[in-house]
């Protein structure tokens, strides 16, 4: 068991043992870092045609995420992994690329 904290500071103990269906084997281990920043809402100016994203600094920010993944075990035993940088969406120079 480990104990954690959602994002309004609630704790809770979560088991971290689970069952898995022999159908199925592990494929990967994964681990997501959140980011220092989220998106929170989208602004559209229908004058300019443009839209902007709305940011808060994200109070979780530098948390892990850890995940197992599994494939049912008649498929391809290719190991799985996550992208190691995510896409970074530029600022809206108001260019109409």
């Amino acid at each position: 068991m480990r104990l954690i904290q959602d994002y309004l500071g609630h704790r809770s103990i979560q088991r971290c043992m689970i069952y898995v269906d022999s159908r199925y084997k592990e494929v990967g281990r994964l681990c997501r870092t959140e980011t220092e920043g989220l998106i929170v809402g989208y602004t559209f100016d229908l004058r300019t045609n443009e839209l902007r994203a709305e940011r808060m600094k994200n109070p979780q920010s530098g948390g892990e995420h850890r995940f197992v993944a599994y494939r049912l075990s008649n498929q391809a035993m290719k190991p799985v992994s996550m992208v190691e940088h995510g896409i970074i969406l530029e600022e809206n120079d108001g260019s109409d690329e």
